[in-house]
């Protein structure tokens, strides 16, 4: 199993702040059907964005939406 994960974080203003991330997985799963041997391989990339506001200097609002990898 192999992942490469990257993000970075963006001042857009001095109270507002976005976050952008993603992930690349590499996924190998080797195991056996009886007597016949199976591979299988999974590839998948996932992504973040986030955006931070502070309302005050020891409070900030923070949302995100993001979407995941599954390999049923």
């Amino acid at each position: 199993r192999q992942g490469y994960f990257l993000q970075d974080q963006f001042e857009v203003s001095p109270r507002f702040f976005l976050l952008a991330g993603g992930r690349f997985e590499r996924f190998t799963d080797d195991g056996r059907a009886g007597a016949l041997p199976l591979r299988s391989e999974f590839n998948a990339f996932t992504g973040r964005l986030a955006g931070v506001y502070r309302i005050a200097s020891r409070l900030s609002a923070y949302a995100t939406v993001s979407n995941s990898f599954n390999r049923a």
